[in-house]
């Protein structure tokens, strides 16, 4: 009878910790997707750039929107795999990647869960196999994206040719891979952490650095301005063309 007691004991307290378990992680997972619900959103320029034109078709797939030339004769066989900022709606790079394929680049943008792109960092294993025409990979993204990205490169560096950071950084050593490395900062970025920056800059292989003068971390994008970001003293249309003349040279 003893016995059965201290089973019995043993139980109600085992039932107590895992309520009490169950409560937290409920109030955790709760407030986690209430932070989440309160995003930047895509201005109506960006989003007039996920229409097609002349030269540029945009295809939505799923969580993918890919932008390619749409002339044969302007495709350069290479492709970019882009993860977009944390709390970022993923359409607000539009403009941007949009512009990318007009130079010939064939861009496949995830759209993530929630916008963390952190959440499934592997988003990048289909598009692979999906694009046989691509012979050559870069993969990148903004910010919390760009450093997503450079978790997927820490393992899988023998399918892409470079990284492309906006504003981001690696905390992964990705120095035994041979690929090469492709940093953009806008010199008025007040998000990124730059003593982060500065520290994890020996993670990138084979590195190329270019600093937008007088351009910002929310100008990688097009969702507004981000809290706490730096005053810009470019417009954002000087930022992309500044991206993308970058991007071009890169590759």
């Amino acid at each position: 009878m003893g016995n059965a007691k201290v089973k019995k004991k043993k139980l109600n307290i085992f039932v107590k910790i895992l309520i009490w378990f169950l409560a937290i992680l409920v109030t955790l997972v709760g407030a986690f997707l209430i932070y989440s619900a309160f995003y930047y959103r895509a201005t109506p320029r960006a989003l007039s750039y996920l229409e097609s034109t002349s030269t540029v078709l945009v295809e939505r797939n799923g969580d993918y929107i890919t932008y390619s030339p749409k002339n044969e004769e302007d495709k350069n066989n290479k492709g970019f795999i882009f993860y977009p900022g944390g709390k970022v709606e993923p359409e607000a790079y539009s403009s941007i990647l949009h512009r990318l394929a007009d130079d010939g680049l064939t861009v496949i943008m995830y759209k993530p869960f929630l916008n963390y792109a952190i959440l499934n960092i592997n988003a990048a294993d289909p598009i692979f196999g999906n694009h046989k025409e691509i012979t050559s990979w870069y993969i990148g993204g903004h910010s919390l994206g760009g450093s997503s990205a450079a978790f997927y490169a820490d393992g899988h560096g023998d399918k892409i040719d470079g990284l492309i950071l906006f504003g981001s950084y690696s905390t992964k050593d990705l120095t035994h891979y041979s690929f090469k490395s492709l940093s953009i900062t806008g010199s008025n970025d007040k998000i990124l952490n730059w003593g982060n920056y500065e520290k994890n800059k020996k993670n990138l292989p084979n590195l190329t650095e270019v600093s937008i003068e007088g351009g910002n971390h929310s100008f990688f994008g097009d969702y507004g301005h981000q809290r706490n970001d730096g005053e810009p003293s470019i417009t954002i249309e000087e930022q992309e063309n500044q991206i993308a003349t970058a991007i071009a040279a890169f590759i």
